[in-house]
């Protein structure tokens, strides 16, 4: 019976062994299951936070696009109020060109007038 008890003995301690070693194993993988755990939540957080910057982004290229277009809008109603200024300013340098040229014709008739000085 010893002999016996002995191998009972043995095989409980091989069993005991094996079912620590098996322990061991499951609790590093759970460890390792953890952490892929805890690193799916982070990206998860992460592109959700991606996600809402995204939105916020483009609500604000839609607000900046329409503005562009006012700009540009009002960009181009500046030019021509321009061009339309430097048209007046070329059309009263000839005008001024005119009369300055009829003064020195009057003034050149006066003076023949005047007695030929």
């Amino acid at each position: 019976m010893t002999s016996q008890n002995d191998r009972m003995i043995a095989l409980r301690d091989e069993l005991a062994g094996i079912l620590e070693e098996r322990l061991s194993d499951l609790t590093g993988s759970l460890l390792a299951v953890q952490e892929v755990t805890r690193q799916v939540a982070s990206v998860d957080l992460e592109i959700r936070r991606n996600q809402s910057a995204k939105a916020r982004l483009e609500q604000e290229l839609t607000t900046l696009r329409k503005q562009s277009g006012s700009l540009e809008t009002e960009n181009a109603e500046i030019k021509a109020r321009v061009d339309k200024l430097k048209a007046n300013v070329e059309r009263m340098r000839r005008l001024r060109e005119e009369l300055m040229s009829g003064l020195s014709g009057l003034t050149g008739e006066l003076k023949g007038m005047s007695g030929g000085e």
